[in-house]
């Protein structure tokens, strides 16, 4: 496993280290250290933090044979809504990837929105990505006023 331990803080670089040390698989290792943390049921913790993990693989998959075909972030958000929501009914499916655009902007959620259809798609897909980035820039330098 390749680390950069130039970016760790001393917390992560002890835990890592214990990790090394401990000769237990990763998802041995997380459910002992959740269950001295104290968590409910480590072992269902570890399931959820697995599926979670491979449905961000299962996407980052996407996004970068998306990106290897020509495609944008853009392109694939479409290519996903378009196949989670496309046999939505339109003003729901456009409410919902706008009630999601909203959430990421920390607004409350719209009591209207454009349909899920045509252009009205691509400008609340257009929307979304914004949002997303502006969220990730948000949450990244967060992350380093912390780290400062």
């Amino acid at each position: 496993m390749d680390i950069d331990l130039t970016k760790m803080s001393k917390e992560q670089e002890l835990l890592l280290a214990e990790f090394q040390r401990s000769g237990l698989s990763a998802d041995e290792f997380i459910q002992k250290y959740l269950a001295e943390k104290g968590i409910a049921n480590p072992d269902e913790a570890v399931k959820e933090i697995d599926l979670t993990l491979s449905e961000i693989d299962r996407h980052y998959a996407g996004i970068k044979k998306a990106k290897e075909q020509g495609k944008d972030r853009k392109s694939y958000l479409r290519d996903v809504c378009n196949s989670v929501l496309g046999n939505a009914d339109s003003k729901k499916a456009g409410l919902a990837v706008a009630t999601v655009t909203n959430a990421l902007e920390g607004k409350d959620s719209p009591e209207s929105a454009l349909e899920y259809d045509g252009i009205e798609a691509a400008s609340l897909i257009s929307d979304l990505d914004k949002a997303i980035e502006n969220s990730t820039l948000a949450m990244l330098s967060g992350e380093d006023a912390q780290n400062e």
